[in-house]
């Protein structure tokens, strides 16, 4: 008698076989929440609250166990190319947990590391990431092609991480702060970068892959960014939020996938969308170029300067995506023009 079917994630059915590689890419994200959740509830207790290290922990645990995941989904892709994103992104869950262990060796011993292990693991995770979407971009498309989706993609990068700075850099007064604005940034540059790179390629839509990972991405801002206001040094509610979207980002990281999106009516859509975002960057900007100095004036300077610069990187990007843009519509008249005299 034929093995029984099991429900499968896209609403169908699924052979045993296929169920069983979903649970072993399930398992350590699971096994992370439920994890998690048990530091919650024992962070809180009366008897250990006082300890430290319990949110570098947990965020530990959530890091490895996207790492796990990612290279579970690796293992599982039928592409070189999918296989390599995910092994890829996997990178960022690594560079992640390895600066929760260096936060989780900091708050235990009671001393403060070198800033090294600090930069390291946001450096690791950018350049992750952009590594990811070149791969992609070379196989798709053309050279002049990916150097506009990439500038494109670059303005809403550093639109996004000067908005945090102007925002968040005036309330942030507390130690520890500053490295918890640094993944804030981080972050929601990211996310904006990645928003814009996955409407260039439009990989298949579904509750996994990209979407998952954008989805999971806001989360972690969000919890950054409360923890850089708060500055709790015990057990913090930004801990779950964070671990959330950490869990949820490591699931899209292992499902990834850049198959088209068959929807060609969600392709024009995302190509229109891609097109006005640098637009609302560069309108975003001058506001925060005002926005700077009033709420940075005073304050640390390092974070004016910081996002004054990269406000400056805006302005200088547009500057060469324009030129590119008058350059090509010279070389499509030239063009033009030459088949009209033959």
């Amino acid at each position: 008698m034929a093995a029984a079917s099991t429900l499968s994630f896209a609403g169908g059915l699924a052979p045993p076989r296929v169920w069983r590689r979903w649970q072993l890419l399930l398992a350590p994200l699971f096994a992370g929440a439920v994890l998690v959740i048990a530091f919650a509830m024992i962070g809180q207790a009366d008897q250990v609250a006082h300890l430290p290290g319990w949110n570098a922990a947990a965020l530990l645990i959530t890091g490895m166990a996207a790492l796990a995941a990612s290279v579970r989904g690796a293992r599982q892709a039928t592409t070189e190319v999918d296989r390599q994103i995910r092994l890829t992104l996997g990178g960022a869950a690594f560079f992640y947990a390895f600066g929760q262990m260096a936060h989780l060796v900091e708050r235990v011993s009671g001393q403060r590391l070198s800033l090294a292990f600090d930069a390291i693991p946001i450096i690791g995770i950018m350049t992750i990431v952009g590594a990811c979407w070149w791969i992609v971009l070379r196989k798709r498309y053309p050279h002049a092609e990916q150097l506009a989706i990439t500038l494109d993609s670059a303005v809403v990068f550093c639109t996004a991480g000067a908005a945090s700075l102007v925002l968040l850099g005036s309330q942030i007064d507390h130690s520890g702060g500053a490295v918890a604005l640094a993944y804030t940034v981080m972050f929601s540059s990211t996310l904006g970068a990645t928003v814009v790179l996955n409407l260039a390629i439009t990989p298949r839509r579904g509750a996994s892959g990209w979407i998952a990972i954008v989805g999971g991405v806001v989360p972690i801002v969000i919890g950054s960014a409360w923890e850089a206001l708060s500055g709790s040094t015990g057990w913090a509610p930004s801990t779950i939020v964070q671990g959330t979207g950490i869990l949820i980002a490591g699931f899209g990281c292992a499902t990834w996938t850049a198959e088209l999106d068959p929807s060609l009516k969600f392709r024009q859509m995302a190509a229109r969308v891609r097109s006005w975002l640098p637009l609302a960057a560069v309108a975003i900007s001058s506001a925060l170029i005002v926005g700077s100095e009033l709420l940075t004036s005073g304050r640390d300077e390092g974070i004016g300067l910081a996002a004054d610069a990269l406000l400056a990187v805006v302005l200088l990007l547009c500057v060469v995506r324009q030129t590119m843009l008058l350059r090509e519509r010279g070389r499509i008249t030239s063009v033009a023009r030459e088949a009209a005299d033959r």
